[in-house]
């Protein structure tokens, strides 16, 4: 995105904040043995969301198009490393956003002095909204999608997001 399209985007994002943190506390609490969950934006309330969102979590082969895409995008040394066959499917990158924007909201209600801002360094998240206060920007829904990855190949324990939000606190 360029500086004007990052400004929208980032426009539209904080105001689907409260909008994609309620469908997630409905999706989590219409799943059996979630219905308790009060998503009370507590460190806490990780712990259960962290089980939640490990259940999921859904993949699929990657087409030898998308495989070829990567290695063709790639840098020479790139080329000699073995990439997964698996990708996340589009209901888990959803999944993801709102996770993400649950967690950056757990920090903002917990921590003080955290506030969004829109990364403007060429960076992995150029251009993305990120939270400030953190010795480094933290992209949430970055952070989420890498813990669905995770998940997925089970390098992750369900209690990752409550893992991270205290790991990331220390880096205030």
């Amino acid at each position: 995105m360029n500086k004007k399209e990052a400004s929208k985007y980032f426009n539209w994002f904080q105001e689907q904040i409260p909008i994609r943190t309620s469908i997630l506390r409905i999706a989590v609490q219409s799943t059996t043995g979630f219905e308790h969950w009060n998503g009370d934006f507590s460190p806490d309330s990780l712990g259960m969301l962290g089980k939640w969102y490990a259940e999921q979590i859904e993949t699929r082969k990657k087409t030898v198009k998308e495989i070829e895409e990567i290695y063709a995008d790639a840098p020479d040394w790139f080329r000699e490393v073995d990439i997964s066959n698996q990708e996340l499917t589009n209901k888990t990158f959803s999944i993801a956003f709102d996770v993400g924007v649950y967690l950056s909201q757990v920090f903002i209600k917990n921590v003080e002095g955290l506030s969004w801002t829109i990364e403007k360094r060429k960076t992995v998240n150029q251009n993305q909204p990120v939270l400030k206060g953190f010795v480094i920007f933290l992209n949430p829904i970055h952070i989420a999608v890498t813990t669905a990855y995770g998940l997925a190949d089970e390098t992750y324990k369900k209690v990752r997001l409550k893992e991270l939000y205290y790991e990331w606190k220390k880096k205030i």
